[in-house]
């Protein structure tokens, strides 16, 4: 039956990668689905890497849910077998790998809470795999193929850097990418690596595959974007855009995430022909392997509608943007937060400010969902919605949205006091909110006046 069972899974694995490669995620999954419904061992090495493969690919296709319930289920096939491993007294070559495979599956598993946005479970399955790796012994190590403990303890180190990054913990980031790279490359690069000297890095004697180093590099670009060096950003990107370039098909979806971090930061610096010909690359290779309604291929839509905005082309950028707001329900959290932004700015830029408005009220619904309905970054939209608000008046000049303009106001500024945030900006709001009531009573006291003249006459 094992015989069978393993004939089968050579033949399912070999689909599902021929669909992969041609992007067709769903083929690549019915495919292993189908030998799972086949196999008749519930527990055995078989399932557990069918299971593996499986949750990747659901990933992949951002079907979160169900990639992470499959993962979980197979760690829970890899314990069995190491339990009976252990109770077995196996070779010790069958007990390391085993580890090291499930050591690979919380890599996976960490990466899918990375893209749930549950950073602290994430944080728990990189542990969980340095704890795994730890337990190989070194004498082992060496015998491995492209799956080594080397190479899952980098890929942990940067999953760790991506978590403590996302929570704004960046000197502790950036020691887990440093410690990423020396392990992958080597103790040549430890001067390079220490001094963040980029572009000085050689690649050429790395010992994990170079699509690892590329995703590290990309990973602390985003970093140094995070903490304004633009110029060290861009040289982490553009290396691993040229990595990526020298081993992949020019259409792979990993040159496609490259081109877009690559030409967000030639928009920062006003490089706008780079930045064009960036985007318009990542689009074409995301529409091609994963679809026009894709969250990667809007996001890239959207580098390129706020290209026309910054050159602008507010009328093109606009369009662009309602063409990624279109492409729901890709467009969530705060994918969509950015991109009603950008169309609210767009409108503001060309004074169409009631259409302005609709869509700042819509990113701040966006926000409350995404992050809090008390975040900062709410409380400033408010601050600014208020401010537009003001700019409403009629033909004998009397404003217009003045209730509006308060409740707004009043909302910031209680999300600032509720903070207990002593900004500077509060201080504005308040003074804000003390002129709007003083127009408010003057305005009343207008219309008192012109309805005892009115009723005079």
């Amino acid at each position: 039956q094992h015989q069978g069972d393993s004939e089968d899974l050579h033949h399912f694995l070999h689909a599902a990668s021929k669909y992969e490669a041609e992007s067709d995620l769903d083929a690549a999954i019915s495919s292993l689905e189908e030998f799972l419904n086949k196999s008749t061992f519930a527990c055995d090495h078989f399932r557990a890497t069918t299971l593996h493969k499986l949750g990747i690919l659901q990933w992949k296709s951002g079907r979160y849910f169900f990639s992470e319930h499959i993962l979980l289920d197979c760690i829970h096939v890899y314990e069995c077998l190491i339990d009976e491993d252990n109770q077995a007294m196996h070779e010790p070559e069958v007990y390391s790998q085993l580890v090291l495979e499930t050591a690979h599956v919380f890599v996976s598993m960490g990466r899918v809470y990375l893209s749930k946005g549950e950073g602290d479970a994430a944080m728990r399955c990189y542990n969980e795999c340095v704890q795994y790796l730890s337990s190989i012994p070194k004498s082992r190590c060496a015998d491995f193929g492209t799956i080594t403990p080397a190479r899952m303890f980098g890929q942990a180190c940067v999953g760790a850097g991506r978590v403590l990054a996302s929570q704004g913990k960046l000197k502790s980031s950036l020691k887990r990418y440093k410690r990423a790279l020396k392990n992958q490359l080597g103790p040549a690069v430890e001067a390079a690596v220490a001094n963040e000297d980029i572009s000085s890095l050689s690649v050429h004697e790395a010992n994990v595959p170079l699509n690892d180093v590329a995703e590290t590099l990309s990973h602390l670009g985003r970093l140094y974007e995070q903490r304004n060096d633009v110029t060290r950003a861009l040289e982490c990107h553009a290396k691993a855009l040229s990595i990526y370039k020298s081993q992949l098909d020019l259409h792979s979806v990993d040159i496609g995430y490259a081109s877009n971090n690559v030409g967000q930061l030639y928009l920062r610096l006003g490089r706008f022909v780079d930045a064009e010909e960036a985007f318009k690359t990542a689009h074409q290779v995301f529409s091609l392997r994963l679809g026009t309604n894709h969250r990667n291929t809007a996001d890239a839509l959207l580098g390129i509608g706020q290209l026309y905005a910054s050159q602008g082309r507010h009328k093109k950028a606009i369009t662009t943007f309602k063409r990624v707001l279109r492409a729901e329900p890709a467009v969530f959290g705060q994918l969509l937060a950015v991109t009603l932004h950008s169309v609210a700015c767009s409108y503001e830029a060309t004074l169409q400010l009631e259409k302005a408005l609709k869509y700042y009220q819509k990113e701040a619904s966006a926000i409350s969902t995404t992050l809090t309905p008390c975040h900062f970054s709410r409380a400033q939209l408010l601050h600014h919605m208020s401010c537009i608000a003001m700019q409403a008046v009629d033909s004998k000049g009397e404003y217009l949205l003045l209730d509006q303009s308060l409740t707004w106001l009043e909302e910031a500024a209680d999300i600032y006091e509720e903070k207990a945030f002593n900004h500077e900006e509060l201080i504005h709001i308040r003074s804000s909110i003390e002129e709007t009531r003083k127009r408010m009573r003057r305005k009343a006291q207008r219309e008192l006046v012109r309805g005892n003249v009115d009723r005079g006459h």
